[in-house]
């Protein structure tokens, strides 16, 4: 009787064993993170040759809502290199966010959109947006394409950050329903203060057809990778569509959103940030960080090194993005222009991870551009 009851207790036991092994085996201890940031249509609109005072190009951003519902903000880009940010008064944007933009956010101003239409109809493009900037002058922003059909849209990854000066990720923008204005059969209207000013043209066509320099996107998937932190770092818990070897070393992380999702993959499967401190050892792998296929891919070189009682990490996405175009216009847009080639190898992300005092791990982390002078 005494043995049945211990055979029993012992099964019971081990049958709990098992369960938290298993619920353990959904945790892991890894430094990547992504946070995806809600924007559902984009427009773009430049007049660098033709600047205002204060303003060279404005942004205008759509920002779900729920329920059908949306709102509107839009970047104003200075001439000094920053940004102001007017947004509609229910929005409450996180100012740290824009600091990717240029040279950083100068002004972050409630505003009343008088006018707001960003739409695509069977013609192209409708885009109407009216306020008063925060030095008291009306601006209005003018945009319908007449007459057009066959319009072929793509996905790029853009260069936001490019000139960033104080970046605290690596912003992740894969653009897909991108194209840009056409010039034919178009009306295109930029005031300020009664002021019109020309928006700035493409030097080359696209699929034929003459464009602006003005673009927009239909479907952004917007996220950021690795935003610096200081904090304790958690045990993360990874879907099933995360994939380990067979030692249980990371092969590929992927973060869904909607329709599309973003993964990072690492060439050389990577050891848990704990077993690495406790066996002392480095690590170096190629990675890959990529959207839908049709955006390309953005990839560089992981290392890890440990001192002391801490591991040193740096990761540099050194070969930049890689595009896959689908058309010859494509391939020349990506040649001449140097933010596509460059963007963003010059970002170099540098981490320290350590035990404190109550043996948990701890992680501080930043980025730098080092292509910003």
């Amino acid at each position: 009787m005494h043995f049945l009851a211990a055979f029993f207790i012992f099964i019971q036991l081990s049958l709990l064993t098992y369960e938290a092994l298993a619920q353990k085996t959904d945790e892991h201890i890894f430094p990547f993170n992504l946070e995806y940031d809600q924007i559902s249509r984009i427009l773009l609109v430049n007049f660098e040759a033709d600047p205002d005072d204060v303003y060279v190009g404005f942004e205008p951003q759509v920002i779900p809502l729920g329920d059908e519902k949306e709102a509107h903000l839009i970047i104003g880009w200075r001439v000094d290199g920053r940004v102001d940010v007017y947004h509609q008064p229910g929005l409450s944007p996180d100012a740290g966010k824009y600091n990717i933009a240029g040279k950083g956010l100068a002004n972050l101003v409630p505003c009343e959109i008088d006018t707001a239409v960003f739409v695509m109809t069977k013609t192209g493009l409708k885009a109407h947006y009216s306020f008063t900037d925060l030095y008291g002058r009306p601006i209005n922003i003018k945009i319908t394409e007449n007459g057009h059909q066959g319009r072929r849209p793509f996905s790029l990854l853009a260069p936001m950050g490019l000139a960033a000066a104080q970046p605290r990720s690596l912003p992740c923008l894969f653009l897909h329903d991108f194209y840009f204005v056409r010039r034919k059969n178009t009306e295109f209207q930029v005031t300020i203060s009664g002021k019109t000013h020309s928006p700035d043209k493409l030097p080359f066509p696209i699929d034929g057809k003459r464009m602006y320099f003005t673009r927009y996107c239909m479907n952004p998937v917007i996220a950021t990778f690795l935003p610096s932190v200081n904090s304790p770092l958690k045990s993360l818990v990874f879907n099933g569509q995360n994939k380990f070897d067979e030692e249980g070393k990371l092969k590929e992380i992927r973060w869904n959103d909607n329709d599309y999702s973003i993964s990072f993959s690492l060439e050389q499967p990577m050891p848990e940030l704990n077993v690495l401190i406790e066996s002392g050892s480095s690590f170096t792998s190629r990675f890959t960080l990529a959207g839908h296929k049709s955006a390309g891919s953005i990839n560089g070189k992981i290392t890890i090194h440990p001192e002391g009682d801490s591991l040193h990490m740096h990761l540099q996405p050194a070969k930049g993005w890689k595009p896959r175009p689908d058309r010859p216009s494509l391939c020349l847009l990506y040649r001449v222009a140097g933010v596509f080639r460059n963007w963003p190898r010059y970002y170099h992300w540098n981490a320290v991870v350590h035990k404190d005092d109550m043996g948990s791990l701890h992680l501080q982390s930043n980025w730098v551009n080092k292509g910003k002078k």
